[in-house]
């Protein structure tokens, strides 16, 4: 069945979630809330065999070099440790207002955070911009400011960053940012996608870039830094 919330799940300690499987169990958002706020440099967070829906995040989270930006419609992680092994994270949304980015539709991971990623699926996640003054970035997953993005044997499809109105919408699946240390291996990008803005009067269109992975230097939420992309 469903788990549906009201509120994130906030962790700040040691924890594992050891779920019955993706396709019996989920843990939902309800379309209203994050569903896991992990935090912590010492903490070291595990779930196996759940799945992760309909978690949203709209409220700006933090101030960006560029201005605010909302992270993490599924899961945020900020400088832990999480590792997720055979779950499925399905129609989570950072959605911007105005005036902010949105980035991590299914998790963002940041501030110095490792996140590994073992035969997981991400499904039609999305990061979405405002109609005016924001971009969109990482439908699927953020890896931004300093951290470490291990991804083995998984799915991306159907994830999407859309309606950057003020630069650009990139990685459509994965953002690898700001010095982040991103691996991927053995998996599988499909449909995809990283689309700009159409544009409105008096506000040139902006352009889309990286459909399945984009990997730069130029940071949502820290300093810029040299970022380094491993595919095998």
């Amino acid at each position: 069945g469903t788990i549906t919330l009201g509120s994130p799940l906030s962790v700040r300690d040691d924890l594992k979630i050891l779920g019955p499987g993706a396709d019996r169990l989920a843990v939902s958002g309800g379309g209203t809330t994050r569903v896991f706020e992990i935090s912590g440099t010492e903490t070291d967070v595990r779930i196996d065999a759940l799945t992760i829906a309909d978690g949203m995040a709209t409220v700006a989270t933090v101030e960006g070099p560029t201005g605010p930006v909302t992270l993490g419609g599924g899961i945020l992680n900020t400088g832990a440790l999480l590792t997720l092994s055979n779950v499925t994270l399905v129609a989570n949304q950072a959605r911007a207002l105005d005036g902010t980015s949105a980035a991590g539709g299914g998790v963002a991971n940041v501030f110095g955070a490792t996140l590994t990623v073992r035969a997981c699926a991400f499904l039609d996640n999305r990061a979405i911009g405002p109609s005016a003054g924001g971009d969109s970035a990482g439908g699927a997953i953020l890896n931004d400011a300093g951290s470490t993005l291990i991804v083995v044997d998984s799915e991306f499809t159907g994830n999407e960053a859309t309606d950057g109105s003020k630069t650009a919408s990139v990685g459509g699946a994965i953002l690898n940012a700001g010095g982040g240390q991103a691996t991927v291996r053995s998996s599988i990008f499909q449909d995809n996608v990283a689309r700009g803005a159409d544009g409105v009067p008096g506000r040139p269109a902006t352009y889309g870039r990286g459909g399945a992975i984009s990997s730069h230097r130029y940071s949502l939420v820290g300093a810029d830094a040299g970022s380094t992309l491993t595919v095998s």
